[in-house]
């Protein structure tokens, strides 16, 4: 069946075909995620991103049961069905097999649009020279990632009509080395939610931020307060200055 077609093995083209088949039902992002059963099972998911519902999880599972189940779901969310659903499950598969925690918009970092860029002599325009205290803001993210990462590509998607209360706009994160091979995806209001969970009263909350965090951590080569607050000068360079590139390559 077409399921059983090869599969690609680069990111940008798994997430391509990703997006020919759930975007068409309105999905506008994706991410790979963990959850852990009442019996300590860890089980990978898909975790599917609408504009005015909930999330929707599928485990990502080999087996017959769990497939059956995540099928299901794909007819249920999607309408998606048959060797198209098996496909999408693949795919999302071999996704987790590059990046097992991470979050994908279906609008890429527009190649054509014009840079408003952070880098070692400006932000958004603004010279250091002139401006020479906003060369903070750059100093503390080269400090965290400058040895890990080379680039940081942003998206900044404003919500329409129809979008989940309270949300406004969304945005992600997109982490690359000097190969340019993408080790990082990160989407905003899962952060936002890590970060609150992570100073929370309640210590089972503190607890599975804390778990997610640290892998995420070892993506970046940080430790779970260092991606909080990484997270939150990107951030403040997203909403203060409109950034969606930051360069560190030196």
């Amino acid at each position: 069946m077409d399921s059983e077609a090869v599969l690609p093995t680069d990111l940008h083209d798994i997430l391509a075909e990703l997006k020919v088949h759930l975007e068409p039902k309105g999905v506008y992002a994706i991410r790979t995620h963990y959850r852990v059963t009442s019996d300590g099972a860890s089980r990978r998911h898909l975790v599917l991103d609408f504009p005015a519902q909930a999330e929707r999880h599928l485990i990502m599972s080999p087996r017959t049961s769990q497939r059956e189940l995540a099928m299901g779901r794909m007819e249920k969310y999607t309408g998606i069905t048959g060797d198209q659903a098996h496909r999408v499950l693949d795919l999302a598969h071999a996704l987790s097999e590059i990046n097992d925690l991470g979050g994908w918009a279906f609008t890429p970092p527009d190649e054509a649009s014009e840079r408003t860029t952070m880098d070692a002599r400006q932000i958004a325009g603004l010279e250091y020279t002139r401006y020479p205290d906003l060369a903070d803001l750059y100093d503390l993210i080269d400090r965290r990632v400058g040895g890990t990462v080379s680039r940081i590509e942003m998206v900044n998607q404003k919500m329409g009509r129809g979008a989940k209360p309270g949300v406004r706009w969304a945005a992600w994160q997109y982490f690359y080395d000097a190969d340019g091979r993408q080790i990082a995806a990160h989407q905003q209001h899962v952060m936002n939610i890590l970060a609150a969970n992570f100073v929370s009263s309640e210590e089972a909350a503190r607890d599975q931020s804390d778990y997610h965090l640290r892998g995420l951590g070892k993506q970046l080569r940080l430790g779970p307060d260092a991606v909080v607050m990484l997270n939150m000068l990107l951030s403040n360079a997203q909403q203060k200055f409109g950034i969606n590139r930051v360069e560190l390559a030196r």
